[in-house]
């Protein structure tokens, strides 16, 4: 392949459109003889989850080493260390004891790294961004999740009016912060993308129902009170003119999977049709859909995170898919990285390759010149993201 010799994304800055804070203290006091496991979507995902017994999660390290994502990374961060693969663990532990901060900060920078969309649902108490930007030594935008927003609301108030009064107030307080630069759902993990326009005198009733249960979790008596309060929150971001990011696809084991398909939300994309909705996760594993909502919808973009980096050697046929069906501007890189710091890294340094790849095959089909296959790598990496979220270049 010609093309894919002459381009060249190992410079190009990087925005990871879809992450999560973490502090020293985490970093410092996770268990270092599990860092491989954590980095492994099994492992990363029941650390995540409420609902499976943590005890399980002694089974990962067996299927770790089977793992091509951990094998890789052990590879490539030999390379990084100048050592073996067999003394990555070592290596690690000690740049981390040494300077913690430092040693992320070379990781970000390896990959130029240039900011860092962070959804503050998980963790939770959440990562003060501040505190994030100082150990990253990378621009922190809050994405901020509605949903501790409504818990937020809940604890403040006994009824559904100064509730509801309570959660937009929280919004609007959000969304006025500099760093702020979208909302964010995860209603796939509570009731399901197939989001209605509940009937106003239903959603009283409703709430009455939540609150009796003890606030529990359940379609058959929360839906329409949540489904009413993501209306709510897409006409708070409508009015302050920032994007809304919404979970779709697979997460961990809490996510309703049978109602977090990407084509549930038609509806809702119908509805605000002029309000710029990201799907984060594309889907996954439901990538088609959500690459033809992108497509159809003018307003509704693709994260990319989940198919990078757990993919693997099927992310160039996922870039195919979206890069051949998509508008190439609607495309942002994520690694939704929630769990250790090297994912940020895997996650920018295997999109870069990845986009060598598919878009040097792209030229040589005679379908893009190098130039444009060089603006639309560079704008799925960081540009496309500061566009829509109204970041500077």
């Amino acid at each position: 392949m010609i093309a894919e010799k002459i381009l060249d994304f190992r410079d190009a800055a990087v925005v990871d459109a879809h992450c999560h804070g973490f502090s020293q203290k985490h970093v410092l006091e996770a268990d270092p003889s599990g860092w491989l496991d954590r980095l492994t979507l099994m492992g990363m995902c029941l650390g995540s989850s409420n609902s499976v017994d943590k005890e399980l999660i002694h089974l990962v390290p067996e299927m770790t080493r089977s793992t091509l994502l951990t094998i890789a990374a052990q590879r490539w961060l030999a390379a990084f260390f100048k050592c073996t693969p067999e003394a990555v663990p070592a290596q690690r532990q000690a740049a981390l004891q040494a300077d913690p901060a430092g040693y992320i900060k070379r990781l970000l920078s390896d990959q130029n790294v240039v900011g860092l969309f962070v959804d503050e649902g998980y963790p939770q108490p959440r990562v003060a961004p501040e505190d994030f930007e100082a150990l990253t030594g990378t621009p922190v935008h809050r994405v901020v999740r509605i949903e501790p927003l409504i818990l937020s609301a809940i604890q403040d108030t006994d009824n559904l009016a100064d509730f509801e009064e309570r959660y937009v107030q929280l919004l609007k307080q959000a969304a006025i912060d500099p760093r702020t630069v979208a909302f964010k759902t995860i209603i796939a993990y509570r009731t399901g993308l197939d989001v209605e326009q509940p009937d106003p005198a239903q959603v009283p009733k409703s709430f009455l129902e939540w609150k009796a249960s003890g606030w529990k979790e359940d379609r058959a008596v929360s839906k329409p009170v949540r489904d009413h309060l993501l209306h709510v929150a897409l006409g708070v971001a409508n009015d302050v003119k920032m994007p809304f990011h919404i979970h779709t696809g697979g997460g961990d084991p809490d996510v309703l999977l049978h109602y977090a398909r990407p084509s549930l939300l038609k509806p809702l994309l119908s509805r605000y049709i002029s309000h710029p909705v990201v799907l984060i996760h594309c889907g996954y594993p439901w990538m088609e859909e959500a690459a033809f909502l992108a497509a159809i919808f003018p307003r509704a973009y693709v994260e990319l995170s989940v198919m990078t980096p757990w993919s693997t050697l099927y992310i160039d046929r996922a870039l195919e898919l979206f890069l051949g069906s998509v508008p190439a501007n609607k495309l942002f890189h994520g690694s939704d990285e929630a769990s250790e710091p090297e994912l940020i890294w895997l996650a920018a340094r295997q999109t870069k390759a990845a986009l060598k790849r598919v878009l040097g095959r792209a030229v040589d089909f005679d379908m893009l010149s190098i130039e444009d296959a060089d603006r639309i790598g560079k704008g799925v990496l960081s540009r496309n993201a500061l566009a829509l979220h109204g970041l500077p270049a």
